[in-house]
């Protein structure tokens, strides 16, 4: 309302008084600069709805001057967000990150905390945006895990300082929201879990070359590290092979008389069988 009211007065105004060139109010680089910028546009759609409604023409003079006004409130925008909002953001995504350890009881070095408060922060700022322009935002590919989406929430409740997350966040965060924090945090701890080895036990008489070849193959095409263990089948005592606690046991025997999950080699190395023995170790 109040741009409609200027607009029209500076409009009626310009009709009595009206500037003899644009430059007077502004250079002719500053002049293509504006009329390049998006806040222009969106200045001479406005003036097309006062055009419609009020049956006069805007001058361009007054065109720059409304755009210029418009850049000067997105400048401020931007800085604020930039400097001030991110900043309370970085705060409250420290009390974050030190809530939910507390709360989850999860254990951390000095330079991780630091990498996670980025992470965290990282994503709080769309939340804040959305918040701030009430933009509606769906977010796909969620993992829920109900545990750590109720510690996120009792970090939440337990902030050291409530206004910092209520001014920030006036309405709380969104379910959805708090599922993608989980996930950070579920993520988080996936990493620092240590990772359990696999126990491969080769029970072979295969000649050298082709030992050779699963053992690169075991150490190369796995995700997780192995420890592999070749025995000849003659060299075996077959009796003491289910107390070596091997989570897998390799060979082309079948006279192997084992509880422990077997992976049987065929007759004929072929990618088809080393493709198996990928699905099982990933499946292990």
């Amino acid at each position: 309302m109040t741009l409609t009211i200027f607009s029209v007065l500076a409009s009626l105004y310009n009709n009595y008084h009206p500037i003899t060139s644009v430059s007077a109010l502004f250079n002719n680089t500053d002049i293509a600069s504006f009329k390049k910028r998006q806040e222009h546009h969106v200045i001479k759609d406005f003036a097309l709805i006062v055009t419609t409604n009020f049956a006069i023409t805007m001058p361009t003079s007054v065109k720059l001057f409304l755009t210029l006004q418009l850049l000067s409130v997105t400048k401020e925008q931007d800085e604020h967000f930039s400097s001030h909002s991110f900043q309370d953001l970085l705060i409250l995504s420290e009390h974050i990150v030190n809530s939910f350890m507390d709360t989850a009881h999860i254990d951390s070095t000095h330079s991780e905390k630091r990498a996670l408060t980025r992470d965290i922060q990282t994503q709080l700022k769309p939340f804040w945006y959305s918040v701030r322009y009430q933009s509606i935002t769906v977010y796909d590919y969620l993992y829920h895990e109900p545990m750590l989406e109720n510690d996120v929430k009792k970090s939440l409740n337990n902030l050291p300082d409530h206004s910092l997350y209520n001014r920030l966040f006036p309405f709380g965060l969104l379910p959805d929201q708090i599922t993608i924090l989980a996930m950070i945090f579920y993520n988080f701890n996936l990493q620092h879990q240590e990772v359990p080895r696999l126990h491969i036990l080769m029970l072979t008489s295969l000649p050298i070359y082709s030992q050779n070849l699963f053992q690169t193959f075991i150490e190369k095409n796995n995700i997780t590290p192995c420890d592999l263990t070749i025995k000849h089948i003659t060299n075996t005592d077959k009796s003491l092979i289910d107390n070596d606690n091997f989570d897998l046991i390799i060979t082309e025997s079948t006279d192997i008389d084992t509880k422990l999950p077997t992976f049987l080699i065929d007759r004929e190395l072929t990618n088809t069988e080393f493709d198996r023995l990928k699905t099982v170790l990933s499946q292990l």
